[in-house]
């Protein structure tokens, strides 16, 4: 209840942890000592899962990492690296289709260097691979959490997906979002948010958004 409700104010050491521990990590933060079985559990998998990206290729050495960093901030380089050492090639034969969305020029918060490029080469790579339909909207039609829910809808019109459905559609967002309660905002470059109320006159809801996908 503690870590739930105030971990901002509390220590590193208190809320910290890797599995095993590690230099000065604990393996199990101090205030949750009681669940520590659960912790060992989660551990586990969390193991598991790394040795599989690591078996499997998936995740990038520090030099492929550099590689990719963009002006000093990291794309989303492991999806990325993944479609380009083609780890789904065809996806198994699923019809999939993606849409990618990338957000740099804000008029109200501060402007992001990358989004729009990120988004661009997820889209990029998507197209490289057999059977994936892959749609970009441009960063500079997304001024309006309307005009986004319109170019989300056009997107979705495209006689390609409507003739042959896709089994898997793939999104991907890259610019800023806010989370008011249990609900998350993707933030259009014109949004004005100074009050709660704003986000949802200014914003679009994630939410709302995957329904179009419907």
């Amino acid at each position: 209840k503690e870590l739930c409700s105030s971990w901002r104010t509390l220590h590193e050491k208190d809320i910290i942890w890797i599995p095993k521990g590690g230099q000065s990590v604990p393996t199990v933060p101090s205030l949750d000592r009681e669940h520590s079985k659960w912790y060992a559990s989660v551990g586990q998998v969390i193991e598991a899962g790394e040795r599989f990206c690591h078996e499997a290729e998936l995740a990038n050495s520090l030099v492929e990492t550099t590689k990719i960093m963009r002006g000093g901030e990291e794309v989303e380089c492991e999806m990325v690296a993944c479609l380009v050492r083609g780890k789904v090639p065809g996806w198994g034969g699923l019809r999939v289709a993606g849409l990618c969305v990338g957000v740099d020029d804000y008029q109200h918060m501060s402007e992001l260097k990358n989004a729009a490029r990120d988004a661009a080469s997820v889209h990029q790579k998507l197209k490289s691979i057999p059977n994936c339909h892959s749609m970009l909207i441009p960063s500079d039609t997304i001024t309006t959490a309307g005009a986004l829910s319109k170019s989300v809808r056009k997107c979705l019109q495209d006689p390609n997906l409507r003739k042959d459905p896709p089994q898997v559609f793939l999104f991907y967002y890259a610019g800023h979002g806010i989370q008011q309660g249990d609900k998350v905002y993707l933030v259009p470059g014109g949004a004005d948010v100074e009050e709660a109320d704003d986000v949802q006159a200014d914003c679009l809801s994630l939410n709302t958004l995957l329904q179009m996908f419907r």
